[in-house]
């Protein structure tokens, strides 16, 4: 009991350390790009934005490491469930690391002679990448979330008084 306990809290510990790390990443290159014409301020802001962009890139492991362990103790109770969910936070990880790479390439487009108009444009595509990105891999880890829960609630993994949320 004591090892699945353990198991348990670095699980939850990641849940945890996902929302923090994304959730501080986003602050920091939302105020950089929020910025109207963030382009010219770019070579200005550009440590401010790379660092927000690496602790976008740093939920990727943290993902990857959820799913990992939770995939021993869902695969005991529902494998293509246990499998369904390991792919939804592959798709969401590739997803997120896709959008969060599109924000690192303003920096060199920030400071490249491109025309004002081709690199505003270049920019806000880059910057709509990142968004609709993010909001796929949402999507995909939603649905494998949902599925995840059904089985959690089924077989009763989830304690007794949370079993009223799901």
């Amino acid at each position: 009991m004591g090892y699945r306990m353990t198991y348990s809290r670095l699980i939850g510990a990641l849940f945890i350390a996902g929302f923090v790390v994304y959730g501080t990443g986003f602050g920091l290159t939302s105020s950089v790009i929020g910025a109207p014409d963030f382009l010219s301020q770019i070579s200005a802001h550009q440590s401010t934005l790379v660092l927000g962009a690496f602790l976008l890139l740093l939920v990727a492991p943290v993902d990857v490491g959820k799913a990992i362990l939770f995939y021993p103790i869902v695969e005991n109770h529902g494998k293509r469930t246990a499998l369904a969910y390991l792919a939804a936070m592959i798709v969401e990880v590739v997803l997120m690391t896709f959008g969060a790479l599109c924000l690192l390439m303003l920096v060199p487009l920030g400071q490249s002679a491109v025309g004002a108009g081709v690199a505003q444009a270049l920019g806000s595509l880059l910057t709509e990448t990142n968004t609709m990105a993010y909001q796929i891999s949402q999507l995909s880890l939603g649905i494998g979330a949902f599925f995840l829960c059904w089985l959690l609630y089924r077989t009763r993994l989830i304690p007794q008084g949370w079993r009223v949320w799901a």
